[in-house]
């Protein structure tokens, strides 16, 4: 049986990119239920696009509330996009 070796490990000393952190709720059942949505936003243009990320504050969240992660996302991108257009 042959042994795995690790060539190489490389992190680069610059960011790639920097997280903003949003706080908001899904109103269900009459209870809210508390998240930060997490926006990458990145330092160098050329760089990719990094995708949002939901996260629950708490670990009772009803499925049907863990389902809307991508409408939670897609709000949070067309209130980027109207603010962009107003400025």
């Amino acid at each position: 049986m042959s042994e795995d070796i690790v060539n190489q490990i490389v992190i680069k000393k610059t960011p790639s990119f920097r997280e903003e952190w949003h706080e908001g709720f899904i109103e269900y059942n009459n209870e809210k239920h508390m998240f930060w949505l997490i926006h990458p936003v990145k330092i160098n243009s050329e760089d990719n696009d990094y995708e949002c990320e939901v996260r629950w504050w708490f670990k009772g969240v009803p499925r049907e509330v863990r389902m809307m992660y991508s409408y939670i996302i897609e709000s949070f991108k067309q209130t980027l996009n109207d603010n962009t257009n107003r400025a």
